[in-house]
């Protein structure tokens, strides 16, 4: 039969889980190794098979869809390096403090302006299913509202507040998400958990790797905004 296949909520390098891939003696096996890969991947067939199993059938009518563009400010020095020495090449406008209003194009040339890059967000309703399309790789806290709070020691910005998350958002039980939908824009972080200044978080030495390939801080706040407004108009 046809299969289409979706990335769901992929950032915070959700990688394969410890202490929980067995071999057939229950003995725990070790991440990198082909016993690992083999015995893990049936595992998550298995998961598949299950969800199939325990599957039921809804309603897929009536459509609606509603979409957001948005504009981020974009605050990653890297990203910016990059744009400059023609790695990067996607237009961009002067961020004008409000991720609604386009702001006059761009040029790498620029010192005085804050850039800000073009993305969308969108909803979609079908039936009793509830679609959230995120352009890019989404924290799972972003999805489920698991945010820390506190705000861990060390975290850049412990007083922003949390973004209403994605099972709050969606008004029915029966949801889907779309990662990397129409876009990719990188890591999407809880703006309180945000961390690349010293000290850092968890007692590392060095920034997380999500925010070196995140445009910036504000790109969780207004991307969720956006969702919630995009959700609000089709109600």
């Amino acid at each position: 039969c046809a299969v289409a296949y979706f990335t769901g909520a992929v950032g915070g390098l959700m990688a394969p889980p410890d202490h929980v891939v067995k071999n057939d003696k229950g003995e725990e096996l070790k991440e990198g190794d082909f016993e690992y890969t083999r015995v893990y991947g049936e595992m998550v067939a298995a998961l598949a098979d299950k969800s199939i199993a325990d599957g039921q059938a809804i309603t897929l009518t009536p459509f609606q869809v509603k979409t957001r563009n948005v504009y981020l400010p974009l605050t990653n020095p890297l990203y910016i390096a990059a744009r400059k020495m023609g790695l990067i090449q996607r237009e961009a406008f002067i961020w004008k403090n409000d991720p609604y209003k386009k702001g006059e194009p761009y040029a790498d040339s620029d010192t005085q302006s804050q850039p800000a890059v073009e993305t969308e967000v969108g909803y979609m309703r079908l039936g009793e299913l509830h679609v959230a399309s995120i352009p890019g790789e989404i924290y799972p806290e972003l999805i489920y509202g698991k945010i820390e709070d506190p705000a861990v020691a060390g975290a850049d910005f412990p007083d922003a507040p949390k973004e209403k998350h994605i099972t709050a958002i969606l008004p029915g039980p029966k949801m889907l998400i779309l990662g990397l939908a129409n876009d990719e824009i990188g890591y999407i972080i809880p703006k309180r958990q945000w961390d690349v200044f010293a000290p850092y978080a968890y007692g590392r030495t060095r920034t997380q790797y999500g925010e070196i390939n995140s445009i910036g801080p504000d790109t969780a706040p207004i991307l969720m905004k956006a969702i919630e407004e995009a959700v609000g108009e089709a109600k």
